[in-house]
């Protein structure tokens, strides 16, 4: 029976490679519609596959729209896609009513990744195929107006739960202190934005660093025992945990300058202002470490 399974799994992932192929080469669209489906990958390694699919689109001279689906950003009967809840496709309005998503797994059958050098391209990317909700941006700019946070906050991100998998776990006390060393090498940071998936972490943030104020968003749900939150399938509640992820990697970005351990939310924090000021308290393994997480790295000071 294994076997059985496994060469009917490797015919699967043939078809949808040829399928895959076929939508990316028809000449009489200029729009490509592809389908992503992942249960354990999280929302921004997801969308990192999404400008992975843009830059190939490009090269076919189309333009992509995008379905992300997983039952870890929905809840009970909302719509499968969740992609659309949190971004925008710019190509939406022009995708036509008979054009069906190719089918595949998180992007697994799109060739190497792209060979972009810098944030500013990644972004360049992103904005001209996609976009964050403007309803979110303005929640981003109310909260940022009524917390004074700007381009005098340093930003701060704390991954903890299951990321030791992919990069060495950094203890919390050790990152307060190190991020406190570090603010005392820098102007004009008046204030301090924190974000993270361990309610400890912020908890032990919220008493002050470096004798700067604390701000934090008020998040639906976070870790308070080291399990991730946001890979438990699906569940009332999902929603508000994916506007949570969103709102806070926008308000990272904000800042002049990003603090971070290794993270997908926040390496896309760098990238949605790709001016900000990026260093790091840990990298990751090298078999962890992909495309997007480099071009972040290449210019972030280790501290």
């Amino acid at each position: 029976m294994y076997k059985i399974r496994r060469l009917r799994e490797k015919w699967e992932s043939r078809q949808r490679k040829r399928g895959l192929a076929r939508a990316f080469a028809d000449p009489t669209r200029d729009i490509v519609h592809l389908q992503f489906e992942a249960k354990a990958i999280g929302m921004f390694a997801q969308l990192s596959s999404c400008v992975r699919a843009a830059d190939i689109a490009q090269q076919f001279g189309k333009r992509p729209v995008m379905r992300l689906v997983s039952e870890n950003y929905v809840d009970p009967g909302e719509q499968a896609d969740w992609f659309s809840a949190y971004f925008v496709n710019k190509a939406e309005a022009d995708l036509p009513p008979d054009l069906a998503p190719t089918i595949m797994s998180n992007g697994g059958e799109l060739p190497l990744e792209p060979i972009y050098e810098s944030r500013e391209e990644v972004k360049a990317l992103f904005t001209r195929h996609f976009g964050i909700r403007p309803e979110i941006e303005e929640q981003v700019d109310a909260f940022a107006r009524e917390h004074r946070l700007g381009a005098h906050t340093l930003s701060l991100h704390y991954r903890g739960t299951d990321k030791h998998r992919e990069a060495p776990q950094q203890a919390m006390a050790d990152v307060i202190q190190r991020v406190s060393r570090y603010i005392d090498t820098l102007q004009g940071v008046e204030n301090i934005f924190v974000a993270s998936d361990e309610a400890s972490f912020i908890e032990a943030a919220s008493d002050g660093i470096a004798g700067l104020p604390v701000v934090s968003m008020d998040d639906s749900v976070r870790s308070d025992e080291g399990t991730p939150v946001h890979l438990e399938g699906l569940k009332a509640g999902n929603r508000a945990m994916g506007y949570d992820a969103v709102r806070n990697a926008v308000m990272l970005s904000r800042g002049g300058w990003l603090c971070r351990t290794s993270s997908f939310l926040s390496a896309w924090s760098a990238v949605f202002n790709p001016d900000i000021k990026v260093a790091v308290f840990n990298t990751p393994y090298e078999e962890t470490t992909w495309r997007l997480e480099r071009v972040v790295l290449q210019d972030a000071r280790r501290i």
